[in-house]
Order: C-alpha cells, then structure tokens, then sequence
C-alpha cells in the first residue's frame, strides 16, 4: 500500500509533521532517499546556466543551489533521522541515502567549472560525512537501531535536469531512471553496512573520493 504525504523542504515544520505521521502510523521508516537538487533553472525571473567561469557566479543563483542542493537535505535528516533510528539494536539496519553526485568531488575535479552546482553539491557530501560519523557513535553510546548515511551518484539519468548537457554524453553513459534506479538499489543500497556511513556511492557500487 502506498501512503502519499506531501511537504515542502523550505517550509521545515512541514518536514517535521511528515516526520510525526510516519512515527505515529508505522513506528519506524527503513529507507529514506532524498532527491532534491537543481542544476540549472530559475530563480526571480532569471534563467541560470551551470557557470563556466568565476565572472559568471550570480549570488542568487548560487544560495538556490545551496538551499535546493544542501540545506534541503539537512532538514530532512534533521526530522527524519530519528525515526529511521526508531527501533531495538536488533532491527534490520535503516538508510537514509541523499542523491549527490561524482562533481561534488574535491579530488575528482578535473576540469572546473559549474561553480555553484560544484560546491553545493561538496557540501552535501562533506554533510554525509559528517552525518555518517555521528550516527555511528549515537548507535554505539545509546543502543539504537544501526542507521546507515550515505550519498548516491546515480550516473548521468535521462532527466529534465541532465536534458541541455546530453549531447555530451556518450549513449552509454545516458542512463534511464528504471537503469539507474536498479543499479543504485541492487548495487548500494540493499548492500551498505554501518562501516559504509559517511560514503558516496556511484551506480555501479564503486566508492566516490
């Protein structure tokens, strides 16, 4: 059976009753993934484009991708995390997986560019780190349920996000969503263990730097 709730990451309270629903009707959430992320799009009328060059970073265009790539996550594991940790220490272990990307990368980046995109996305995963850590230590201090963070890089997907950039793209490296869907689910996230928190996954279950 499928539940639908609706809320609004900009809007946190609704995040949190979503959070007391969850907890109330079911007592516990397995698996969370969060999906939230912008890559070109508009903001107060304009239209942005990833940037090529630093005379190109627009203030507004850069706080977007970090409120819809890096803050979103955080008040959703803010709310959420605690009932993904609801449970006994003998509970099938829970995940909550935040869609990253390779670009996010420090030692990855080759070739530069894409500003804002860039570092929101490195601070998403510096947050999955940092997530990771704690949620090992609360599990071992207070004996709660093992629950699992971690990042997904989910290849490059025939989306509206990736539509302007897919000409670049090699046909096999231009994944539909029920392909990459399956490759992350298959490959990571029915695979993790608690030493797994705090990493960045790809597709094909290799680990991301």
């Amino acid at each position: 059976m499928v539940h639908e709730v609706h809320l609004d990451v900009n809007t946190p309270s609704t995040v949190q009753d979503v959070a007391e629903y969850i907890q109330e009707s079911f007592g516990r959430l397995d698996y969370a993934v969060s999906c939230i992320g912008i890559l070109h799009g508009n903001v107060n009328g304009k239209e942005y484009m990833p940037e090529k060059e630093l005379n190109q970073i627009d203030f507004d265009w850069a706080i977007e991708n970090f409120k819809q790539n890096t803050f979103s996550a955080v008040t959703l594991a803010k709310y959420l995390t605690p009932v993904l940790s609801s449970g006994s220490r003998d509970d099938e272990r829970a995940v909550f997986a935040f869609l990253s990307a390779r670009i996010g990368s420090i030692e990855d980046n080759k070739i530069g560019g894409w500003y804002s995109y860039r570092m929101s996305k490195a601070a998403l995963n510096q947050f999955i780190k940092t997530l990771g850590i704690e949620l090992k230590r609360t599990t071992q201090q207070n004996r709660k349920r093992s629950t699992i963070a971690i990042g997904l890089h989910p290849g490059t997907v025939d989306t509206q996000l990736s539509k302007p950039f897919q000409k670049n793209v090699p046909k096999d490296k231009l994944f539909s969503p029920s392909y990459s869907t399956d490759s992350l689910l298959n490959n990571v996230l029915y695979k993790v263990t608690t030493n797994d928190s705090g990493k960045i996954f790809a597709y094909d279950g290799k680990t991301i730097p």
